[in-house]
């Protein structure tokens, strides 16, 4: 059983939420650090599951600063920090953007300057390369070839780690190339791993990998909860193909199944040349058991926590969904009615 701190109230640590405050950070081209709270109309930011990078979006007055009007100092490239305190005290970031969205509108005598910012993982999410790796490469060393080419700090690495077989990439995004590896060690039994940018440093972590476990409880510090059930996206069945030979054929080798009675929904899983037909099957039933199961979609809409953030571990109790642990898969936080939306999936422990 895990430790957890409890929002709002009956835990093992309380922490009330309404006591948070954000301050928003302006960093110039010159490298001036500006606070543009005062100035902030509405804020968000934001981090979705099939997004790498995180968001933060705000629209602001574009009254004037130390240098002129904001917009003359919030320029596309200039950086954007987020900021928390609880108290006032012990501020920490949140989290970074680069300003990549920017937009002026006027109304009347009033002028509103509109900015989405997003953190360092949005340029491997818009670049493109060729990339090959031979037989026996692992997952951490396949990774980290990338953040080195493309000059990324990886500060951390607690992903998975398992041995690749051949591995090529043909003018793809650089976030679907690692999203894509990442996906194969999990298939290979390394577990569910992402990527967070953190103080301008990339992290690889596994699902669930925090310390501090936030409690939520229905009726005491989340508003509403949602369940959906989806077959879309289900596997059923796994066909596991061998090398191919000289025609260029992948021969069958084996089928491994699973909740057929759902219909016959297939996978691919094409074995390695340094893989046995035993590790290939391996790896089959993992694709089963991460994908074999109806999608369970629940959303929780919460009192805003801003440590908590995708990939995060949580435990919730409702008469709706039961009680147990669960991966935070995307998540929305509202700065300004304090409050946040998640998408969480259930965890296996």
């Amino acid at each position: 059983m895990r430790a957890y701190y409890s929002v709002g109230g009956g835990g093992q640590m309380d922490i009330n939420p309404f006591r948070y405050r954000y301050q928003v950070i302006l960093v110039t081209e010159k490298g001036e650090q500006i606070d543009i709270t005062a100035l902030i109309e509405d804020l968000g930011w934001e981090e979705q599951e099939k997004e790498l990078a995180a968001r933060i979006s705000f629209s602001a007055k574009n009254d004037g600063i130390s240098r002129g009007k904001l917009s003359s100092s919030a320029k596309p490239g200039c950086y954007v920090v987020l900021r928390y305190s609880y108290d006032g005290k012990n501020a920490q970031e949140a989290v970074r953007g680069k300003i990549d969205e920017w937009s002026l509108g006027a109304k009347l005598s009033s002028e509103t300057l509109k900015i989405k910012a997003y953190d360092e993982l949005r340029d491997l999410q818009e670049s493109k390369d060729n990339v090959y790796y031979s037989s026996g490469i692992k997952t951490k060393s396949a990774v980290s070839k990338i953040f080195s080419k493309w000059k990324i700090p990886l500060q951390t690495y607690t992903g998975p780690d398992v041995t690749h077989g051949k591995m090529k990439y043909n003018n793809e995004k650089l976030g679907s190339i690692i999203t894509k590896i990442l996906d194969e060690a999990e298939k290979k039994g390394g577990g569910k791993g992402f990527l967070r940018a953190v103080k301008g440093k990339v992290q690889v972590l596994r699902y669930g990998g925090n310390e501090t476990v936030y409690h939520f409880e229905e009726d005491k510090n989340f508003t509403s909860v949602s369940y959906k059930v989806n077959l879309s996206g289900m596997v059923t069945r796994v066909k596991v193909f061998g090398e191919a030979g000289d025609n260029d054929r992948r021969p069958l080798e084996a089928t491994v199944d699973g909740k057929t009675e759902y219909g016959i929904r297939q996978e691919i899983y094409n074995r390695g040349n340094d893989e046995s037909l035993g590790e290939a099957k391996k790896a089959a039933k993992e694709i089963l058991k991460e994908k074999g199961d109806p999608e369970k979609e629940i959303k929780i809409k919460a009192v805003d926590l801003p440590s908590v953030r995708k990939g995060d571990v949580i435990h919730i109790k409702s008469p709706l969904i039961g009680t147990g642990y669960y991966h935070v898969m995307s998540i929305v936080h509202d700065c300004e009615s304090m409050e946040m939306t998640m998408t969480v999936k259930a965890a296996r422990e």
